[in-house]
């Protein structure tokens, strides 16, 4: 499924998702609050054939798992169209890589975008389900551009007409400053609390003592009809938060190797030696460290 104009919703938590409670609770806040994007078929993999209506609790639970949830995918056929992923956190396999958030993703057409409901399930889930960051977006053709450096850096097989986030990219550096950025713990206590409240963009509200939300203006649309004015605002936010957080083209290095590159590989420099980055304090849960799941 792809889309003319898609806008992309990417929240990162700390929590695995893999203890089914919370896994059923991430679920259930798309129900209650995505009312113009309900669900209809999902699937561990493609095609998604499953009914999401018809489907109870105890199977979206992989009978190989040994009782964890694990990543789902889903898509909606009817108007307005949208398709999406719930990704439940990775233990890392390499010695050089940490352990990831659990993720969703989410994109949709921007004409039909309903972008307040979007917020406000963006908002509720960095609170409900210990998020460290999210962001709502779009790409214009130069957004497109300006960020060629950085896709080319971080690896091949990223998309330049797509925006989203990965723990490993985070602990590098923060690609950028995003139409709506909702920040967590780690980013809080990154960047400080009062810093955060004072950005100077449409909309700043503190969403609990350890949650942020940032929004560059008072319409997604902006990014594609004044996308000049957008790029402006987030050079302005990111300068008020301290450009050394954040992806920074004469400093940055190659995270990601090809097939065809690793032998002459250099590993990145470690972590924080480069960038200010934060610290992730991942929530481990049982299932994270059961030997018998597939990582």
């Amino acid at each position: 499924m792809k889309f003319k104009q898609p806008v992309h919703l990417n929240i990162l938590s700390r929590r695995s998702m893999k203890k089914p409670e919370d896994f059923f609770h991430r679920l259930q806040l798309h129900v209650d609050i995505l009312q113009d994007y309900k669900i209809e078929k999902w699937g561990w993999w493609e095609p998604f054939r499953r009914d999401f209506i018809n489907t109870t609790k105890e199977e979206f639970i992989p009978d190989d798992r040994y009782g964890a949830a694990d990543s789902v995918h889903w898509k909606r056929s009817s108007k307005p169209r949208a398709f999406g992923s719930f990704y439940v956190a990775r233990k890392s396999g390499a010695d050089y890589l940490l352990d990831t958030h659990s993720s969703e993703t989410f994109e949709c057409e921007l004409k039909d975008v309903n972008q307040e409901q979007l917020v406000q399930y963006m908002c509720r889930s960095m609170l409900e389900t210990d998020g460290d960051i999210a962001i709502l977006d779009t790409v214009s053709a130069q957004y497109k551009e300006a960020k060629r450096a950085h896709d080319l850096l971080e690896g091949a097989f990223i998309e330049l007409e797509r925006k989203s986030l990965n723990t490993h990219t985070l602990r590098h550096w923060l690609p950028d400053i995003y139409w709506g950025t909702a920040f967590g713990p780690a980013y809080i206590e990154l960047f400080g609390m009062e810093n955060l409240l004072s950005c100077p963009a449409f909309r700043v509200e503190k969403l609990s003592e350890s949650a942020v939300y940032i929004q560059l203006t008072s319409d997604i649309n902006d990014v594609v009809v004044n996308p000049e004015k957008v790029i402006n605002l987030t050079s302005i936010v990111k300068n008020h938060l301290g450009t050394d957080a954040f992806f920074d083209p004469e400093k940055a290095y190659k995270l990601r190797v090809g097939i065809h590159e690793e032998k002459d590989y250099q590993r990145p420099p470690p972590i924080g030696t480069v960038f200010k980055v934060p610290e992730f304090e991942l929530i481990d849960d049982e299932h994270m460290n059961d030997s018998h799941i597939w990582k």
